[in-house]
């Protein structure tokens, strides 16, 4: 180790070459944690889901259950696993220069699966995310025994080929990972690694024959020039109900007071049953990440009613249906799940 230190220190041109090839290696294996991450994390969802549901049918009764194992083990073991998936990436990145601790990382996929193969409700994107980010950090710090570099882009690099494997869309992945840490200086150095890692990301799924794990059913034929303008709408809407989302989870956190140790068994056990209770009488697809009510929506409409009369407007349907995950999705996070 000592001979090659001192072989790239006389000769910066090999420096640069390794620096470029111990790049390379690491997205490489940025992209296949990602694949295998988010795809090993699916089929366990689905499976113990499954496993639930011939056990016993009530879905809330297993979502108390994942709640209390969650807060009652998971947070005892590894206090840290509790913080948010994207903003724990976006703070280690910043302020800990991409220093994840590997024993949280291990315990925050453990949470995870524990909240959405219980029925909770949230998303896949944010945790593991920040898992694959983690194990990404681990790697680097083998690799920069080698040669020292920013620590940071592990963590991008694993980042962004979650977004890339979740919905195959690479480019989005690539920027996504970089511009959510500043989005007024996105450096280069960054950008083209996550850019890459994620490309890489999405081809390994395709060439295993894995399906994103959000699918739209697009059509081929061009969209009529008439229909623009609800596309435009659209656009606004849901930047508005985004705008939305955040601020009630901010409520929500500040009600709870989510990072305070104190009475959070409770605060869990509340927030978990109360939107467990509501989503399972209105239409239980949307419990837990609610695949079944994305392809209802591009398929299957009619499905999308669940428990509410069937004679109900679709459109009031739709927005009682955004209010709900809306509302369940910042209760059981905000609340410390």
């Amino acid at each position: 180790m000592r001979t090659i230190r001192k072989t790239l220190k006389n000769n910066p041109a090999t420096k640069h070459f390794l620096v470029f090839i111990l790049r390379i290696i690491q997205s490489f294996i940025a992209a296949g944690s990602a694949v295998f991450v988010v795809y090993t994390f699916n089929r366990l969802v689905l499976t113990m889901q499954r496993f639930e549901l011939r056990l016993l049918p009530g879905q809330p009764v297993w979502t108390i259950s994942g709640a209390f194992l969650v807060v009652m083990v998971i947070y005892k073991i590894s206090p840290l696993s509790k913080i948010e998936g994207a903003q724990c990436y976006i703070d280690t990145v910043n302020k800990e220069k991409g220093h994840f601790i590997f024993k949280d990382t291990v315990f925050k996929y453990w949470a995870s699966l524990f909240t959405l193969g219980t029925f909770g409700n949230g998303g896949i994107l944010a945790p593991m995310g920040r898992v694959t980010a983690g194990l990404n950090c681990a790697v680097e710090r083998k690799l920069h025994k080698i040669q020292k570099f920013d620590l940071k882009i592990g963590a991008i690099s694993g980042f962004a080929a979650t977004i890339g494997v979740i919905f195959h869309a690479p480019i989005a992945g690539g920027f996504f990972a970089v511009e959510i840490l500043s989005k007024a200086n996105m450096r280069y150095r960054y950008l083209f690694p996550a850019l890459f890692s994620s490309a890489l990301a999405v081809y390994f799924a395709k060439l295993l024959h894995l399906h994103p794990f959000y699918r739209f059913h697009i059509p081929t034929k061009e969209i009529p020039m008439g229909y623009y303008f609800y596309v435009l709408l659209i656009g606004m809407i849901t930047g508005i109900v985004g705008r939305l989302y955040n601020e009630f989870y901010k409520l929500i956190v500040s009600i709870s007071k989510r990072n305070e140790k104190k009475h959070l068994l409770l605060e869990v056990l509340i927030g978990a049953t109360s939107v467990s209770l509501l989503a399972f009488f209105i239409n239980p697809d949307l419990m837990g990440t609610s695949n079944n009510l994305i392809d209802q929506l591009t398929h299957d409409v009619e499905n999308l009613r669940g428990n509410l009369p069937g004679s109900m407007n679709m459109i009031i349907v739709l927005v009682i249906l955004l209010i709900v995950k809306m509302v369940g999705n910042c209760v059981t996070v905000g609340s410390g799940m």
